[in-house]
């Protein structure tokens, strides 16, 4: 103490605790204050109010504090020329701001450091332990960072993504390094119904957020801290587009690089990919039908785009009316009397009321764009052409389809399950090894250490195993979805002709009719199923002209019709 001059020093106190791993044993900002309060004052150091300086940041990376800066410029003013802290790893964890710090001591600018340890001045050797400590605390930090890392990496190739599981599901408390991931009972179904909602496209992302919260009770899990509250609009978007409910995610390896992890098979799945795909293309609108927050009586908007600009179209009603008087013909709606002989509207009787929609772009993209308009009429006109008349099947043709299909899948499910049985019987072998390693464990064969690694290996190599089976079983083809489709193809010239709003939104989602609008001409594309069933039925029809008539009528009893193309409509 003798040694130092202090009563000339204009002392700061500086406080810092970050949520991060390297401070979790540190204590707390208000713990610090009290501290180094104490210890000024056995130093009968005086610190005002103004020069209390705490913060919760990480100190990894230099100029990254703003309370930190806020210290260094008072200090380069003069405000200031001593610190108070708790340990030098308070005020650096990088080599940047330790060396600010012993520059401004060569400047003068710093006299004095003062931790809990000991007190640091502008001499050579002080400098000199001052920086040691820092790197040390550097070198700690990126050291507990690799090992985090490394941690993190077993965890996602055991297929477990870190940090607090997703909405609809639960952290296991289970061995540490071996946790799992569990379905939420409270939550697990209200997700996949939100999911299987969304997908109907029934519902824009506002709609369905609303209707979770309002009808379902979609809360964040209670934690100890936080959760147990609404789920937010941004969440709820970020919840539709992640990966992880479709059964994979991605992390970094080894070496820095991102890629792609599968879930771990005891994790049941939400969605599909390919529906995980299709939710992206409705969100991003990709091109791709999507789920409009503006829902009106106008079926085909949705699913059209404008072919010279690329924007979207909107559909108006237009009611005309021609006058007899004097045979000008005008809209009538708001209006009193006819705009050009100015005869009252009451007067007129008997008029000729005319009634259409029109679809045109919206402008929105291209002010100037040249797209004309046309009638709901003519979609319907044209749909018939492209679509009712290429592809409509008999009741008998639809289950044939089906049938066939549950046959090749039999066939291909014969070889897959002699695949997945040999995935079975390995699990099954691993499974014993896990219990051997603890056996071992327990007659002291091996240590603790030994025992996590080598059942994390083993528990790795049973994930693996268990996403392959997964991902076997995911290529299978969705018979329901299929049926539907088959369906529409039966219905689809009464769909289309008298169906209702709902019916024509689901038929043209189904036959995947993605309507382009251009100079007041119509194009459209068919989805790859029917792509392959107008070619098959086009073929079948060349080789036999009784299959499949022009005028559908039930033939189920002339199966003969059907024998001759088989070949013919197995290949698509």
């Amino acid at each position: 103490m003798k040694n130092y001059d202090l009563s000339k020093v204009k002392f700061g106190e500086y406080s810092r605790k970050s949520s991060e791993q390297e401070d979790r044993q540190v204590l707390s900002i208000e713990s610090q204050i009290e501290q180094n309060l104490k210890l000024a004052k056995e130093y009968k150091v005086h610190i005002p109010k103004e020069s209390i300086f705490r913060e919760s940041k990480s100190a990894k990376k230099s100029r990254t504090r703003p309370v930190f800066e806020q210290m260094i410029r008072g200090i380069e003013k003069g405000v200031i020329d001593g610190i108070i802290t708790w340990h030098p790893d308070r005020l650096s964890r990088n080599a940047g701001d330790a060396g600010r710090l012993i520059d401004l001591m060569d400047e003068g600018k710093l006299k004095y450091i003062i931790t809990h340890q000991q007190i640091f001045s502008n001499t050579p050797s002080d400098k000199f332990f001052f920086n040691m400590l820092c790197i040390q605390a550097k070198m700690e930090n990126d050291n507990k960072g690799e090992n985090v890392m490394r941690g993190l990496v077993k965890k996602r190739r055991m297929g477990y993504p870190g940090g607090i599981a997703k909405v609809g599901y639960l952290n296991d408390k289970g061995e540490k390094g071996l946790r799992k991931i569990l379905p939420d009972r409270e939550r697990f179904g209200i997700v996949r119904n939100i999911f299987k909602l969304f997908l109907s496209e029934k519902y824009s992302v506002r709609q369905l957020h609303r209707l979770s919260v309002e009808k379902y009770n979609l809360t964040t899990t209670q934690r100890k801290n936080i959760g147990g509250v609404a789920i937010k609009l941004s969440s709820f978007y970020y919840m539709l587009k992640d990966p992880f409910y479709a059964g994979f995610f991605y992390g970094k390896d080894d070496n820095g690089d991102l890629v792609r992890y599968e879930v771990n098979k005891d994790v049941p799945r939400v969605i599909t990919e390919k529906e995980h795909k299709k939710i992206l293309s409705m969100i991003h609108r990709t091109g791709a039908e999507r789920a409009w927050t503006y829902v009106e009586e106008f079926p085909y908007k949705r699913f059209m785009l404008c072919g010279n600009c690329g924007g979207s179209v909107t559909a108006e009603k237009k009611e005309q009316m021609i006058c007899l008087n004097c045979k000008y013909k005008f809209s009538y709606k708001n209006k009193e009397d006819c705009p050009k002989c100015k005869i009252p509207l009451t007067k007129i009787k008997n008029s000729t009321k005319l009634r259409y929609i029109y679809y045109h772009c919206t402008r929105k993209r291209d002010r100037e764009c040249p797209g004309g308009s046309v009638k709901e009429s003519d979609i319907d006109i044209h749909l018939k052409k492209n679509f009712i008349l290429p592809l409509a099947i008999s009741p008998a043709l639809k289950d044939w389809c089906l049938s066939s299909i549950v046959m090749l899948e039999r066939e291909e499910g014969k070889l897959k399950g002699e695949v997945e049985e040999g995935h079975i019987k390995k699990i099954e072998r691993l499974e014993k090894e896990k219990q051997k390693i603890r056996d071992g464990y327990q007659k002291g064969i091996f240590d603790e250490e030994d025992t996590s690694l080598r059942i994390a290996k083993t528990q790795e190599e049973i994930g693996h195993l268990r996403a392959k089976m997964g991902l076997k079983r995911g290529d299978k083809v969705i018979t329901k979805s299929v049926d539907d489709k088959f369906e529409i193809l039966v219905e689809v010239e009464e769909i289309i002709e008298n169906g209702t709003y709902d019916e024509k939104v689901e038929a043209l989602r189904l036959l995947g009719s993605n309507l382009t609008l251009k100079e007041k001409n119509l194009s459209s594309t068919k989805g790859i199923l029917y792509e392959v069933i107008q070619k098959g039925l086009l073929q079948a029809k060349t080789k036999n002209p009784q299959f499949e008539p022009k005028n559908i009528i039930d033939i189920s009893d002339r199966n003969e019709a059907f024998v001759d193309v088989c070949p013919i409509l197995l290949r698509g």
